[in-house]
């Protein structure tokens, strides 16, 4: 029995050990889109980054297959700005590679700013286009940062970060009136995983926080392109993208389905343990009274 205690004491102080881990977080959202050939999507490079002080500047490269996408544009998130804080929004362009994308908060008012803490949010969204038909890879790559007094002169990676990248299938058109309605009006801004704007029609097909803007203005959208504007940043969850997504980042140790799921487990382990206790201890007492009758 003291062995059965013990055991349901390490299992909940594992548990409450994994909940407080927390890892730094770059991504693209969504992780997984799907688009038709000639049709625009648009993607975010998301941050999640729980403990790193004094974020001043961050910088990153995106590579993508540039056989099947051709990259449109890119504008800044709403991270190192969210204070109202100027910043300093610069890239340059290579073959499959928007290169050095840097966000660099500026000096106001002849004071530096001070650099962020604990962010999350939008670093940047990019704007494609899917040129042909199969499955483009888009992955984020040398994540550094500088502080407010750029004492790391040669600046640092973000410690422990995880890179998680993402994964675009162009389709070929399959019904001529939906698809040209959604080459020319684009996609939608999405912050969750797996989301598909066609037209006026979204589906959340796979997991994540969604945000998504669904423009039926199609010569509006020719005209204006990819700006901060249309850019929509609400959040429109879906119960099955919340846990999968809670799953792919590790943020399933801090929701009930975890703990749920661990107490199934720990209710099957003590049935186990109890019956085979109580059974051992039961044939001890028919034993010994059998022992005693004869």
């Amino acid at each position: 029995m003291k062995n059965l205690v013990f055991m349901f004491f390490m299992m909940f102080l594992f548990i409450g050990f994994v909940s407080g881990a927390e890892n730094n977080s770059i991504f693209i959202s969504p992780s997984i889109s799907l688009v038709n050939s000639g049709e625009n999507i648009l993607i975010e490079i998301r941050g999640d980054v729980s403990n790193e002080t004094d974020i001043y500047s961050i910088q990153f490269d995106v590579e993508y297959d540039s056989s099947l996408l051709g990259f449109n544009s890119i504008v800044e998130g709403n991270i190192l700005n969210s204070d109202g804080a100027v910043t300093i929004f610069d890239y340059s362009l290579g073959s499959g590679l928007v290169d050095n994308v840097i966000i660099l908060r500026n000096v106001t008012s002849g004071n530096p700013n001070i650099g962020i803490s604990d962010f999350e949010g939008v670093l940047a969204t990019i704007s494609f286009t899917g040129n042909s038909a199969g499955t483009a890879y888009v992955n984020i790559n040398n994540v550094i940062w500088v502080n407010s007094t750029i004492t790391n002169d040669s600046a640092v990676e973000v410690s422990g970060v995880v890179l998680d990248n993402g994964v675009i299938t162009i389709n070929t058109f399959s019904d001529g009136g939906s698809s040209g309605g959604s080459s020319s009006g684009g996609g939608g801004s999405s912050s969750g995983l797996g989301t598909t704007t066609t037209e006026n029609n979204v589906t959340d097909n796979q997991s994540g926080l969604v945000d998504f803007e669904v423009n039926e203005d199609q010569n509006e959208t020719e005209e204006t392109g990819l700006n901060k504007e249309n850019v929509n940043q609400e959040n429109f969850p879906s119960l099955t993208g919340r846990i999968i997504e809670n799953i792919t980042s590790g943020k399933i140790f801090t929701s009930w389905i975890f703990y749920f799921i661990i107490g199934i487990i720990v209710i099957f382990v003590g049935v186990v343990f109890f019956r085979k206790y109580y059974n051992k201890k039961f044939k001890n007492k028919v034993l010994k009274k059998s022992w005693i009758s004869n």
